[in-house]
């Protein structure tokens, strides 16, 4: 049998001080054995007549165990029965490394992320992806929800600043051209080659943190592309974001050229005396196309 364990109930008349009376390791060529004291054919709390028990205990008591080894093959089967009906329907038992039992599978593919496809799509542990699949399902995630679920599998700080001013370019057969297209007032004139723009764009910002967790949130760190992938996914092609890295300000340390922090013109270069503390968090900000460059 390919069972790693194998129950049997034991004969006798004594009160069971526990649901479990022994457990036998097992070997490579039988599976360890549990003996319990409920759901028992026979034993303490056996539902066949009493002198079922008497005839187990008086054959164990000769070393001939056939009888109760009998009657442990309907044991076996009807506590395997009983276990599995009581796993069914609890997770945590359930569960496997890496999100692979049903009920995690379930649970990603409420926020679209269940087929195998999609695996590790995101570059995120599926286990805490799946712990937020109720907020990743909204259709219009709120930025408390993209908050909560960012600083979670980010382990920082996080703030969502919405309404960010931007201005968007106009292609040119959207701009106005006197004589032709888009020239009439009040209509569809506009009065140059951009449209400023306040409701279209939020940012991220994370931190302030210690000098080696700002290294993980680099482009060249591991932490990066995975949060834009997961706010993109939230948010979907209708919104842009940028993200913004802090590092505390008494992390900021002094550029020298050759050492071994090895600083990298416009990631972790400051102009500072080793004494010197700033007065303020410094931040980069980062657009997903800076995932791509190199310093």
């Amino acid at each position: 049998s390919e069972e790693a364990l194998r129950f049997s109930v034991k004969p006798g008349f004594a009160f069971p001080p526990s649901d479990i009376s022994s457990l036998e390791p097992g070997d490579e060529e039988k599976p360890a054995e549990m003996a319990v004291t409920f759901m028992g054919l026979i034993g303490p709390n056996g539902v066949l007549p009493r002198w079922y028990n008497e005839l187990a205990a008086e054959r164990n008591w000769h070393k001939d165990f056939s009888f109760t080894a009998f009657l442990d093959i309907f044991h076996h089967r009807l506590i395997s029965l009983f276990y599995l009906a009581w796993k069914k329907h609890r997770f945590p038992e359930n569960y496997l490394p890496g999100a692979k039992d049903r009920l995690s599978r379930y649970l990603l593919s409420l926020s679209g992320l269940g087929t195998p496809g999609l695996s590790g799509r995101i570059g995120l542990p599926e286990e805490s992806l799946a712990f937020y699949s109720g907020l990743k399902s909204r259709h219009a995630p709120s930025a408390a929800s993209i908050k909560a679920t960012v600083s979670f599998l980010s382990g920082t700080t996080i703030e969502v600043e919405q309404f960010i001013e931007q201005m968007i370019p106009l292609s040119p057969e959207d701009q106005t051209q006197i004589g032709s297209a888009n020239s009439q007032l009040g209509v569809d004139t506009v009065c140059g080659s951009y449209v400023w723009d306040c409701q279209s764009k939020f940012r991220v910002n994370l931190g302030p943190m210690n000098y080696n967790d700002f290294l993980r949130f680099l482009p060249s760190g591991d932490m990066l592309g995975p949060i834009f992938s997961l706010v993109k996914y939230m948010v979907g092609m209708e919104y842009e974001f940028e993200t913004s890295i802090y590092l505390n300000r008494k992390e900021v340390p002094p550029c020298i050229l050759g050492a071994e922090t090895q600083p990298r013109l416009g990631w972790t270069t400051w102009i500072k005396s080793p004494e010197v503390v700033h007065e303020s968090d410094p931040c980069i900000t980062f657009q997903e196309s800076d995932l791509m460059r190199q310093p």
